[in-house]
């Protein structure tokens, strides 16, 4: 399947906020999905699998201890939340050293440690089995359609306009 660098984004958004993320980590979960599906051809397993991780975690907070040389990450943080606050700790502090253990997704710390790059403008191509599991997971923060959340604001703001227009 062919899908846009800006589909790519929306979907991880999404996804991430499905899978519990902050909007703010989320936001990051964009650029790190639309920058592993640009840069590695495994890149949406990837970065599904990242994404089941946050979901299979409660842990939120990465913990990180001050060493005698720098900063030590605690393992057991998902990687999509400890990236970005890798990321965070390295602009406050540049010259400091980060020791990282073993880590299931060793590629997003590469990506935080690096920071947002541009990416190609070419289109992109995906596996469909993938791209539906994302889709899902993005699916986990619609609101069900029902009279009640109609009453409050879903949907188009003139359902009937909607229903002439297609006739």
């Amino acid at each position: 399947m062919i899908v846009s660098l800006n589909e790519v984004e929306n979907a991880c958004h999404r996804a991430a906020l499905g899978v519990g993320l902050s909007q703010g980590l989320a936001e990051d979960a964009s650029w790190i999905g639309a920058s592993l599906v640009t840069s590695r051809p495994d890149g949406l397993a990837r970065m599904l699998a990242a994404l089941r991780q946050a979901d299979s975690s409660h842990t939120r907070n990465p913990a990180f201890t001050r060493s005698d040389t720098g900063w030590v990450l605690d393992m057991g943080v998902p990687a999509l939340v400890a990236g970005p606050a890798l990321s965070d700790l390295l602009q406050a502090e540049p010259d400091q050293d980060l020791q990282i253990g073993p880590a299931a997704f060793p590629e997003i710390f590469d990506l935080c440690r690096a920071g947002r790059q541009p990416p190609p403008g070419e289109p992109l191509q995906v596996d469909d089995d993938l791209w539906r599991e994302l889709l899902a997971l993005a699916a986990r923060t619609y609101v069900p359609a029902s009279d009640t959340s109609r009453q409050r604001g879903a949907g188009p703001a003139n359902a009937g306009a909607d229903a002439d227009a297609a006739s």
